[in-house]
């Protein structure tokens, strides 16, 4: 069975910034600070360049930010979604409009 390794905020952002600071390749990295993948950093580094440094704090904080985000992220689709029915709308008008000028 598989075992996972729980890496410590401070180790994670010693890593990311070192990465991103340096031409260090991640799996050098990996292999100077024990971490079991350059993978593992690579994904670290995703994430804080999205979130930044409160990707690493409590799950609650992160899951707290991404539950807002989604929530715009749903609203826009439907804003979207409510304009372009509004969009296809007004064109079917226009071509009815000019087909009663033509007639």
């Amino acid at each position: 069975m598989k075992k996972y390794s729980k890496y410590t905020k401070e180790l994670k952002l010693k890593a990311v910034k070192l990465y991103l600071s340096s031409n260090i390749s991640a799996v050098s990295i990996a292999k100077s600070l024990d971490i079991k993948s350059d993978t593992q950093i690579h994904n670290w580094v995703k994430k804080y360049n999205q979130l930044g440094e409160k990707v690493f704090d409590d799950k609650k904080v992160v899951k707290q930010y991404k539950s807002k985000k989604s929530k715009r992220l749903l609203s826009l689709k439907k804003e979207n979604k409510i304009l372009k029915i509004e969009n296809e709308y007004l064109k079917k008008l226009y071509a009815l409009q000019l087909e009663q000028i033509n007639i």
